[in-house]
């Protein structure tokens, strides 16, 4: 009970008014798919507070349905960059009565939604008012990205900014390559992240620059989707992003059919989804999945975590199930002794065991990772990512993420240890449902 009630205590500490903060220190706001595993660990807390997390993230969504990756529901100095950075005001889709992002965030609503009435359904909570109330505005956020993000009407929305995605992740290094920032502004001297955490964990200067770069041309079109497709360079059909769409499609048709909702655009999207997946980011050379440069028209071939999550999806065939795992097996980790999952190939040549999502294993990807290796009925394997999951956390903290390499390789007392922001909400979250719910999603 140690650990639960640690992981309580976090959840409970960074608790604002509705909603949740990922790190007081880093994060003072709410975050989108963090917001989603917020309300899941809150449902073995205050089930109410579970909802009312989701209901919060929602006061955000703009009037076309996209759902924002941050909400400022309060005014705070401490992070970079704020509302006045984002300037939505430019946009006739925005909230009046609230500041929030101009970008969007991984889709991850539809499958905690079901995870949460499975909960519910655990405790014998009627929460089926909630699940009427919010539905909708889910299917209108993947509405969004069905009409407003995919150009080329493939199934496959794209992203504008890696904020939508995995921040300072490999896939983005050929669309830096080839971005000219001549008119980029330095912003190093704005930034907070990297003064409350040792900055060998944070992104770069040189990434913040281009993060606030594709910001600006975002303001500069008014976050006009129909002008943005035809200049931005950032266009990046992201294949972990994908398939959570395609998982939460998935949750959304098992709840409305459970309600006796109508789902027919759900399973046109759904259908077009995931067909389109395997056909445009398989690559059979590799045998593994890639994300797609719309601007460069070709595959982006880093081996990064996120192509696994296709299975939590139930997107591969056996087949392709088992090459994933080959591959994990043999570049994710360099030997048995390493922890599952790092976030990028261990044997690429710029894999960093300490930096964000350039190797570091997630304790949020890790339960991703977890139910679709049950989905696929690789049992052990799944057993050794939750279990390894759960020993981290419980021997060296409930830390952002974690450096994967070896305890006995420890020889500077900082190899492997929890690293970025601490007591996290989204990591004591994950525990509370690892070890509450034996149950697969």
């Amino acid at each position: 009970m140690k650990y639960i009630n640690q992981a309580k205590e976090i959840m409970q500490k960074n608790r604002r008014n509705g909603y949740t903060v990922p790190c007081a220190s880093l994060y003072p706001f709410q975050w989108n798919w963090d917001a989603g595993f917020h309300a899941l660990g809150w449902m073995y807390i205050d089930p109410v507070k579970a909802m009312d997390e989701i209901r919060s993230m929602f006061k955000g969504q703009w009037d076309n349905g996209m759902l924002p990756h941050v909400v400022f529901h309060e005014v705070n100095d401490n992070y970079f960059p704020g509302p006045d950075i984002w300037k939505i005001n430019l946009s006739k889709f925005s909230p009046k009565s609230i500041k929030t992002t101009g970008i969007t965030q991984l889709p991850v609503f539809g499958f905690i939604l079901e995870r949460m009435i499975q909960v519910a359904d655990l405790q014998q909570l009627n929460i089926s008012d909630f699940v009427k109330e919010i539905f909708p505005k889910i299917v209108a956020s993947h509405r969004y990205l069905y009409e407003y993000r995919d150009p080329y009407n493939e199934g496959l929305p794209c992203l504008f900014h890696n904020w939508e995605s995995t921040d300072n992740s490999p896939i983005w290094d050929a669309v830096w390559d080839e971005m000219d920032l001549s008119n980029a502004r330095d912003v190093s001297a704005f930034r907070k992240d990297n003064k409350k955490v040792d900055a060998s964990m944070r992104p770069t200067d040189l990434d913040y620059k281009r993060y606030i770069y594709l910001i600006d041309l975002l303001v500069n079109n008014s976050y006009q989707e129909d002008k943005i497709v035809k200049s931005h360079p950032f266009l990046v059909q992201e294949n972990m992003f994908i398939a959570l769409l395609i998982r939460s499609n998935e949750a959304l048709i098992n709840i409305g059919k459970r309600f006796d909702w109508c789902v027919k655009d759900l399973e046109g999207w759904q259908l077009k989804s995931k067909t389109n997946f395997n056909n445009k980011f398989w690559c059979r050379e590799e045998n593994f999945y890639y994300p797609f440069d719309l601007n460069a028209n070709s595959l982006i071939k880093k081996d990064i975590v996120g192509a696994l999550v296709a299975l939590f999806a139930g997107i591969p065939s056996a087949k392709q199930a088992g090459h994933l795992i080959t591959k994990m097996n043999d570049e994710f980790i360099q030997h048995a002794d390493w922890f599952l999952c790092p976030s990028y190939s261990s044997s690429a040549i710029d894999f960093d065991a300490k930096r964000y999502w350039r190797g570091p294993l997630w304790p949020n990807v890790n339960w991703l990772l977890y139910h679709g290796l049950l989905r696929y009925d690789f049992v052990d394997l799944a057993n050794k990512v939750k279990e390894q999951t759960v020993f981290l956390i419980e021997n060296y903290g409930m830390f952002e993420y974690f450096d994967p390499t070896p305890e006995e390789k420890n020889t500077d007392n900082i190899n492997h240890k929890g690293l970025g922001g601490p007591d996290f909400s989204w990591t004591a979250a994950v525990y509370l449902d690892l070890k509450y719910n034996q149950n697969s999603l």
